[in-house]
């Protein structure tokens, strides 16, 4: 038995009726390229912005912390841990509420991944995963979980921080930028 997912069955369904439109549009449904904009930074210039907020932490996340997201906005950060088993994941904080997860991954990690869209080398990180609840969109948590994890990498001796984000994701790209 053959099961296909809905996205596939879409993206066939979409490919049968451009096939009156020519080869060409079939290809373009079919094969879809995604394009990423990577950023890469000395971890220790960001860090050095780093300002102690009141009300704001951020901690390493226990592979019990990632278990209880199932069933919340977070979910998706508990199938990640299931499905790659491992954990780098971090949780930023505001006034004990869970506000953002985001994961540094090491050159060690990185090696192992299946999917690598940098190949990281001793002494670089990459800062992936990132998910602000939706309550607190827009009011600075992933630039302060971008430089919060800049200054975990640095005190890791880390010389080079990467951040990969979809080319059409500017929201991500602005807070990358503002860090």
């Amino acid at each position: 038995d053959v099961v296909l997912g809905p996205r596939l069955l879409r993206t066939l369904r979409s490919a049968g009726r451009l096939a009156r439109v020519g080869p060409r549009a079939v290809w373009g449904a079919l094969v879809r390229l995604e394009r990423f904009a990577v950023y890469s930074a000395d971890p220790r210039r960001i860090a050095s912005t780093l300002v102690d907020e009141p009300g704001w932490s951020m901690r390493p996340m226990s592979d019990s912390d990632l278990r209880g997201l199932r069933g919340t906005p977070f979910d998706e950060q508990a199938k990640r841990f299931a499905r790659t088993g491992f954990n780098c994941a971090h949780g930023l904080f505001f006034k004990g509420e869970l506000v953002h997860v985001a994961w540094l991954i090491e050159s060690d990690v990185d090696r192992s991944r299946a999917v690598r869209h940098v190949s990281l080398r001793p002494g670089e990180m990459e800062i992936t995963h990132c998910f602000t609840s939706y309550e607190r969109r827009g009011g600075g948590a992933y630039r302060r979980a971008i430089i919060r994890l800049c200054a975990e990498a640095a005190r890791l001796d880390c010389r080079r921080i990467f951040m990969i984000t979809s080319l059409e994701n500017r929201a991500s790209q602005r807070g990358i930028e503002k860090a």
